[in-house]
């Protein structure tokens, strides 16, 4: 087992499915797909296939799908880790549910702090959704629906990937990154507020607000907030100390207010870690991606993703 693979296994909570999964994981070359034969509706999981190549570093995709012909729905699917940790294996539980309910899951990993500070996670992240727009017919996407999720740095990154490439004075080249959903768990969404000689996201965003303002605020979701915006699901811990519940509740009412599809669930007597375990939740979520992504004939075309232009 590598250094890496050991650490997906420490950031794993221990479940007999997931860490059955590891196991196969660790003994199936890349690209090898397996199939699951369950009483659920069956799924494949291909393996480390490489979506970017970035200098030396091959960043890797894991891939659930539903056993069938398709195109399906896809999501983006996006680890947390403080943006310096974590693996595409921490989502492992709800890209399972997820491709068992239809959709085409893309589990990423994408290139970690200090070693690579912002904006290079972002980056990752809208080059993920290029490759699976490019790679559509093989991965039996629908590439008009791809939606984007993801719990804590992977929430945050999630609402960065949506806003920044939906708001009307977005430029040209993100057009194609645009997701037509999404669902965001435990995420913090603004830096702008920051006190401004705090070091905390030194690592990750280059030094302090004091002497970085502009990253600050293009790494935070709510500074691209617009009626623009694609449909959005929060849900967060009200007991959540890692990330105080009022970031992502604040950038609710503001796209609220911009008369965006958002819906807020806040899972009670939950703190951080307990709310990414909680089944449930993860089950509403899919239930708003089912109800924004399921009618195919009000689907939009590639060039026009926007929400403004939906309504």
């Amino acid at each position: 087992m590598t250094a890496a693979e050991t650490r997906d296994l420490m950031h794993m909570s221990f479940q007999p499915t997931a860490f059955a999964l590891l196991l196969c994981h660790l003994l199936i070359p890349s690209g090898v797909m397996a199939v699951e034969k369950t009483s659920e509706q069956p799924i494949e999981r291909e393996f480390n296939r490489v979506y970017c190549q970035r200098d030396n570093d091959k960043l890797l995709a894991d891939i659930y799908r539903p056993a069938g012909k398709g195109p399906y729905p896809a999501i983006l699917m996006i680890h947390g880790g403080a943006w310096m940790s974590g693996s595409k294996w921490n989502l492992i539980q709800h890209a399972n549910r997820a491709a068992r309910a239809g959709y085409v899951v893309v589990a990423i990993n994408y290139r970690l702090a200090p070693r690579h500070p912002f904006p290079a996670q972002i980056d990752d992240c809208r080059q993920a959704v290029r490759w699976m727009r490019e790679e559509s017919e093989s991965l039996r996407i629908d590439s008009r629906r791809i939606a984007a999720y993801g719990y804590s740095a992977g929430g945050h990154l999630s609402c960065l990937l949506a806003l920044s490439a939906s708001h009307p004075k977005t430029t040209r080249d993100l057009a194609d990154t645009r997701v037509i959903a999404v669902v965001a768990g435990g995420a913090p969404c603004d830096f702008r507020h920051l006190d401004e000689n705090v070091s905390t996201l030194a690592y990750f965003l280059g030094g302090t607000r004091r002497e970085k303002a502009e990253t600050y605020r293009r790494a935070s979701p709510a500074e691209f907030s617009s009626s623009s915006a694609p449909p959005i699901h929060f849900f967060h811990g009200n007991r959540d100390r890692l990330v105080p519940i009022a970031s992502s509740q604040r950038l609710y009412r503001q796209l609220k207010t911009e008369g965006v599809p958002v819906s807020y669930d806040e899972v009670k007597e939950s703190g951080h870690l307990a709310t990414f375990l909680d089944g449930a939740a993860a089950e509403r979520a899919l239930e708003f991606l089912d109800r924004h992504m399921r009618n195919t004939e009000e689907m939009p075309t590639e060039s026009t993703t926007t929400a403004q232009e939906r309504r």
